[in-house]
């Protein structure tokens, strides 16, 4: 839901394509903790690479969070290169320093993209097929907010991921119902329908 005017009461439906949602998680992976607050939409996202971070994307809208996994506010950001084109800007490349041999210990995990193997790739393509085809639909069902692709049950395999604010088997029926067989679904809940921070 969005408002229409400032400080007003919920005003309206929005449909966002091809976001990238965030869920906020300490340090070590132990606990949840919120990623961004009322204020933060337009703040830049980057990676978190000490010696040459990289723009992902700007933050726009969140939805508060239920359960262990989602504790705090599940944000969705815009694509850097999505608000780019918007916009009618490039960035310029930089030239990134060579990096301290503390600082390459510290961020060597963020610099190494991780390997997609062509099963994992074959399926995030089919998934992707199922929630071009089936998204509209599904999120006209009350209680799903959000669908998305992410992992699935191997690491060759991807799987809808499919938001949703009360986990009900009259929910789940009616989104295997409009998916069928067509590939792994994944059910998420989330505390409620995104709103612009």
């Amino acid at each position: 839901m969005y408002t229409n005017t400032c400080n007003n009461a919920d005003a309206g439906k929005a449909f966002f394509d091809h976001q990238i949602l965030i869920f906020g998680e300490a340090p070590g992976g132990a606990t949840s903790c919120a990623f961004a607050s009322e204020g933060d939409s337009g703040a830049l996202v980057v990676t978190n690479d000490f010696t040459c971070p990289q723009a992902i994307g700007l933050v726009f809208a969140g939805a508060s969070g239920t359960t262990a996994d989602s504790d705090g506010i599940v944000v969705a950001i815009n694509p850097i290169k999505t608000v780019l084109k918007q916009f009618g800007v490039s960035l310029v490349g930089q030239t990134c320093t060579a990096a301290s041999p503390i600082e390459q210990q510290i961020d060597s995990a963020t610099r190494q993209p991780a390997p997609i193997s062509d099963a994992l790739r074959a399926s995030i393509e089919h998934v992707r097929s199922v929630k071009e085809a089936h998204a509209h639909n599904l999120l006209a069902q009350p209680g799903v907010v959000a669908v998305g692709i992410g992992g699935g049950n191997t690491p060759d395999a991807a799987a809808l991921k499919v938001y949703i604010t009360e986990d009900t088997p009259q929910v789940r029926n009616a989104v295997t119902s409009e998916v069928g067989n067509g590939a792994n679904v994944s059910f998420r809940v989330i505390g409620g329908r995104f709103k612009a921070l």
